[in-house]
Formats: structure tokens, sequence, C-alpha cells
């Protein structure tokens, strides 16, 4: 929640969520290693774990995303993913939840 407001706030669109899971049968030893590095333990495997992290948000709310949203209204499409960075930070949300 907080890092969709912080690219909200930024005037920031059309990131995504990435979800990768990874089984480290020989994890690294380093443990400056896993502070780097958002990972969730699998609860079924002791050596998996889920990273998780958003991507592709260097987008801007800008001229051209204003007109290719206006133009997919004129047109009739009902689902269109250029949108002002409130809307699209609550449809995240939204569908993350």
């Amino acid at each position: 929640m907080r890092d969709t407001l912080f690219l909200k706030n930024l005037n920031l669109i059309d990131y995504s969520l990435l979800v990768v899971r990874v089984n480290w049968s020989n994890p690294p030893r380093d443990q400056h290693f896993w502070g780097q590095y958002m990972r969730i333990p699998s609860k079924l495997n002791q050596n998996e774990f889920y990273h998780i992290g958003i991507i592709d948000y260097l987008q801007t709310w800008d001229l051209q995303k204003k007109g290719e949203q206006w133009w997919k209204k004129i047109i009739g499409k009902k689902d269109i993913s250029a949108q002002e960075p409130k809307k699209y930070q609550q449809r995240y949300m939204n569908f993350i939840n």
C-alpha cells in the first residue's frame, strides 16, 4: 500500500506486481545478501522462498497517456489501462486485495 501511494504521488502508472518462487538448495551464506531482498519463507519447503516486488514503474501520467485514455474511450474500449495515478493506484490495490 505504501509503495503504491508513493508511486501515485510521483505521478507514475502502469506498474506491476512480481512474485518469484526460488528454491535455495544452497542459500547464500552472506547475511548482507538477505538484507537486500524482500523474501517470505515457504511454509511447505524449507529452502523455498518467495520474492515480491513492484516492477515497471517508470511510466509517467503525461499528455500522451491522457490522449491514449481519451482515444480508447472514443473507440469504445471498456477496460482502459491508461488511468490517472489516483485511479490506477486504487484499481491496483483492489486487485491485490
